[in-house]
């Protein structure tokens, strides 16, 4: 429906930018915790002691989705 009516390209568009963004953004958390060896709070703090809150954005960030997802997934059953 979205190629049909001019959308194809969005989508691409869409796909293509997400993953330039997301791929760079996934591969540093990766770094950091790999360097830190640590939670993800304690990590960000080794790399400077006032970016505490970037580690406690990730978790609660992770944890709104999740919850989230477990109330959609519930209501399809």
């Amino acid at each position: 429906m979205a190629g049909t009516n001019g959308g194809g390209i969005f989508l691409l568009l869409y796909i293509l930018l997400a993953a330039l963004i997301g791929i760079p953004i996934l591969m540093t958390e990766l770094a950091v915790g790999r360097a830190g060896r640590k939670n993800a709070i304690a990590s960000c703090r080794s790399i400077n002691p006032h970016w505490g809150f970037v580690g406690a954005f990730g978790i609660a960030g992770a944890f709104f989705v999740l919850s989230y997802y477990c109330v959609v997934g519930g209501l399809g059953a």
